[in-house]
C-alpha cells in the first residue's frame, strides 16, 4: 500500500476494513437457523425442529417461512411457541402439502423481538415414520420463503440433516 503524506490512503483502507467487518458480523448474526433434535432417531420417535434467529437487524413483530421435509420419513405433529414468541397473539404452523409446513406469527399485543436478539421463534414437532428405511437413511429439514420480519435475513434455504437409526 502506498502511503500518502496526508494519510488518505490509510484512512480509506481502515474504513474499508471496518465496513467489511461490519458486513461479516451482520452475515453471522442476522440469520435464521434450523436444527433437528435429536439429529438421529429410530422410526416412531418424536423429533423437534427449532427455528431460531441469531440476532436481527431490526425489531420483529411478525414473520413467516416454509419448512420442507421428506414426507415419507416424517409425520408433522404440531408447533409450540419459542421463548422469543411466548406472549405473541398468534404462532402457528400448518401443512401446505405433504412434505411442507408454512409457519406464520404476529405479536399482536405481545412483545416485539428487539433488534439484535437471538433465540428460538417456534419449535415444530415431527414423528419419524420411516420403518421400511434402512439404517443411516438421511433426510433434510429445510427453511425458505422468509417474509415480514425475516425478509432479508440470512439462512434462507438452510437445511438440517437427520439420520435414521434402527
Amino acid at each position: 500500500m502506498k502511503e500518502s503524506t496526508n494519510g488518505r490512503i490509510k484512512l480509506r483502507a481502515a474504513a474499508s476494513i471496518a465496513f467489511l467487518s461490519a458486513i461479516a458480523l451482520a452475515a453471522r448474526t442476522n440469520s435464521v437457523l434450523v436444527s433437528v433434535s435429536p439429529p438421529e432417531a429410530a422410526s416412531g420417535a418424536e423429533v423437534q425442529v427449532p427455528i431460531a434467529i441469531d440476532g436481527s437487524a431490526a425489531p420483529i413483530g411478525a414473520f413467516g417461512l416454509d419448512v420442507s421435509y421428506p414426507a415419507a420419513m416424517f409425520e408433522y405433529l404440531g408447533a409450540v411457541k419459542g421463548p422469543l414468541t411466548a406472549d405473541w397473539a398468534y404462532v402457528a404452523a400448518n401443512p401446505v402439502k405433504p412434505g411442507e409446513v408454512r409457519v406464520g406469527a404476529f405479536a399482536g399485543a405481545g412483545t416485539k423481538i428487539a433488534a439484535g436478539k437471538a433465540g428460538t421463534l417456534v419449535v415444530l414437532r415431527f414423528r419419524v415414520t420411516c420403518g421400511a428405511c434402512a439404517k443411516g437413511t438421511t433426510g433434510k429439514m429445510c427453511i425458505s420463503g422468509f417474509v415480514d420480519g425475516l425478509t432479508g435475513m440470512g439462512g434462507s434455504d438452510s437445511c438440517a440433516l437427520f439420520s435414521l437409526i434402527k
